[in-house]
This record gives C-alpha cells, structure tokens and sequence, in this order.
C-alpha cells in the first residue's frame, strides 16, 4: 500500500497529489467559481507542467487550492446570510384586484357631461362577467390609478 522502500512510498505520494491536482483542475474546468477571483493564478499553470514538480511543490499547491476553496465558501456563507437578513425585512404585500381602493364617485359635483374620462378600469371577479367602471375627470386626476403596493417590515 505504501510502497516497499522509501523511494517507491514517495512516488506513491507524488502520484496521489498528481490526482489531486488534475481533480482540482477539472472541478475549475466546469466552474471557475469554485474559487475567488484573485485565486484564479493558481489555474494559469498547464497542468502537465506540474509532471516535473516535486512533493513540496505539488502539496504546497494543493494547500493554496484548499484556502482558496475555504475562502470562496465563506464568501458564499456571509453573501447568503447578508440576502437573508436583507430579504427578511422586506416582504412585498401584493394587494388582490378585489382590494384596490376606488376614489367615492356620490361626492362629484361635475354636471358637465363632457368631464368624462375615456379611460376606464376594469376588473374581473371569478363569479361575474367582466365589469367596466367609467371615472370623471376630476376625480381620475385627483386618484394615481395604481394600485398601492406595501411593503411589511419584520423586525
């Protein structure tokens, strides 16, 4: 398992960190972003170049991938707690199209027929046909014709 002398226990060593390399190398083939950016050097090198390296060469290599693994992942962890805590706060309250606030239509003192608008809104409820509802001018200016959107904020 280990060789029968020295030399051949090393060269088993070698050879293991040799595969260790190669993994490391095609795991960044298919995600570069397995390690941060400014780690990225460590991948300029063809990686039959490493062939020729010694034990020290090739296990200090592997460290350096493993700190920059180590460091992409931490990365990974606070971006992940910064949205959660960002994203917690802030819970979008989509309003129905049944809760819309409609502006009180009784109170228009507008006698002039020509102060209609030509736009109108419509909404449609699963039970009834299509309903369309026609708005003054006066009071079509006065009302943004949005609906209002609320944002809950969980402390």
């Amino acid at each position: 398992m280990h060789g029968h002398d020295k030399e051949e226990s090393r060269q088993r060593q070698r050879e293991d960190l040799l595969q260790q390399i190669q993994e490391a190398y095609e795991e960044y083939d298919k995600d570069p972003f397995c390690v941060p950016s400014d780690w990225r050097s460590l991948f300029h090198r063809p990686l039959h170049t490493y062939c020729l390296s010694d034990r020290d060469t090739l296990a200090c290599w592997l460290k350096s991938y493993s700190e920059a693994r180590q460091q992409q992942a931490l990365l990974h962890t606070r971006q992940k707690e910064a949205s959660k805590q960002f994203f917690a706060r802030m819970q979008p309250v989509a309003p129905s199209l049944r809760s819309v606030s409609i502006p009180d239509l009784s109170s228009t003192n507008s006698t002039d027929s020509d102060s209609d608008c030509d736009l109108s809104i419509s909404t449609h409820d699963s039970d009834s046909d299509l309903e369309t509802i026609s708005y003054p001018e006066d009071d079509f200016n006065s009302w943004d014709g949005g609906e209002d959107v609320s944002w809950a904020e969980n402390a």
